[in-house]
């Protein structure tokens, strides 16, 4: 799966303005118990003229001072508040994250202080203190902060640490309140929780998060994404469990590169014995773009001949499978009809199979729900994918999910 980059640029941006310097109390009235005591007030004021003639420097003193002297929350809240516009003139990154914790632990909980909570720790969490990160934005959020940044920071925060479990966990909770609020989580968060959950060899949990990615954000790529992830994940998967990955995969057109048309194309011919659709997996990806290898072009030539013969005796399939005792030899017809995209008599021939027996429930009901879904049937393929148990179990609810957010 791809890494996310989203992380960087939304810190970048967050961190890109200077502090205001309306910030200063010499641009408002505090109210009467945000008010600078006469004991702390010369000095206050002493930094507020450097600060006034930009001598940035000049004012650290001053600020020193006033810090020895604050004793209530807004007095000490200024002290950090000079300090970190200070840093900010002076481009101090160290000072304007100390004026920043001066601010938020000075007991002042009223604005900007939520802000300040904020950019501790954005701060933090570049710097790699991803315990400060967590608990100076969840500070913020407490304090009335609504930044729709934060709850992905949070999230990748607990992953930095290596506290995936808690980062899962925290993340469930928030899309949870996304779907309580009709809201769509971002595609951010659910990217960068799945990548979370894969790099912690969390296999259900990966699925989860993929689904939701797919849910919610429906593209090649992250169809790509999930499908890819649960074939590594299953390495022991069937002849026909690959054949219905790759059908989904082909369904959603997320096929990434000519190797994994190749890979379908030659399960397709060589394991499933269906030349057709061989041959239709490499005309379909040519047409769509995709470089026919050397390989490729010698598979489509080897289905091709066979698929000529294949196609001209499909009338003696379906004759034998209605003679036939068992259901067998109508679930063969069925998938060589579905090769050559004749869902309607793969539909039939798998219905004749399901009637006669013989056949596992589960490879029948797979066969009908791709079928009806390539059909355009979504309710008749819903109603079979939703039968299939086994190994194409969690396949055919990913079947679904394509019917789910098709346009």
């Amino acid at each position: 799966m791809r890494k996310s980059h989203f992380i960087g640029a939304a810190l970048a941006l967050a961190l890109g303005a200077t502090l205001a310097p309306s910030m200063s109390i010499a641009k408002d009235k505090p109210a009467a118990a945000d008010t600078v005591g006469e004991k702390a007030m010369p000095a206050f004021a002493a930094a507020q003229a450097a600060m006034t003639k930009k001598d940035y420097a000049g004012a650290i003193p001053s600020i020193d001072k006033a810090k020895g002297l604050a004793s209530s929350p807004y007095e000490k809240f200024l002290v950090g508040q000079f300090r970190a516009i200070v840093g900010s003139n002076l481009k101090d990154n160290a000072m304007i994250s100390t004026g920043f914790d001066e601010a938020v632990d000075s007991g002042y909980t009223k604005p900007p202080v939520d802000d300040y909570a904020y950019r501790s720790g954005v701060m933090a969490y570049q710097a790699g203190d991803q315990t400060k990160a967590i608990a100076r934005l969840q500070l913020s959020q407490k304090l009335g902060n609504q930044s729709a940044d934060i709850p992905l920071i949070i999230a990748d925060a607990y992953y930095k640490a290596k506290r995936t479990p808690e980062g899962l966990a925290y993340a469930e909770s928030n899309y949870q309140a996304d779907v309580a609020a009709k809201r769509v989580t971002t595609q951010d968060m659910l990217a960068r929780t799945a990548q979370a959950a894969l790099t912690a060899k969390m296999p259900a949990e990966t699925g989860l998060w993929l689904s939701r990615l797919v849910s919610n954000y429906p593209t090649p790529t992250n169809w790509h994404d999930l499908l890819v992830i649960f074939r590594d994940q299953h390495p022991t998967l069937s002849t026909g469990g690959l054949m219905d990955l790759y059908r989904l995969m082909k369904a959603t057109n997320s096929f990434k590169g000519a190797r994994e048309v190749e890979e379908y194309a030659e399960v397709a011919l060589d394991k499933k014995g269906v030349p057709g659709e061989a041959k239709a997996a490499l005309d379909d990806a040519q047409a769509s773009g995709v470089q026919m290898t050397k390989t490729m072009q010698e598979i489509r030539t080897i289905a091709a001949t066979k698929a000529t013969a294949d196609h001209a005796a499909l009338l003696g399939y379906y004759k034998q499978a209605a003679a036939a005792p068992t259901g067998r030899p109508a679930r063969g017809a069925a998938e060589a009809a579905f090769s050559y995209k004749d869902y309607a008599k793969a539909i039939e021939m798998y219905q004749l199979a399901q009637k006669k027996g013989g056949i596992e429930p589960r490879l029948i009901n797979m066969g009908l729900g791709e079928s009806y879904a390539l059909s355009g049937d979504k309710a008749n393929a819903r109603t079979a994918f939703a039968a299939v148990d086994g190994e194409s179990a969690e396949l055919a609810k990913y079947w679904i999910l394509s019917l789910d957010v098709a346009k």
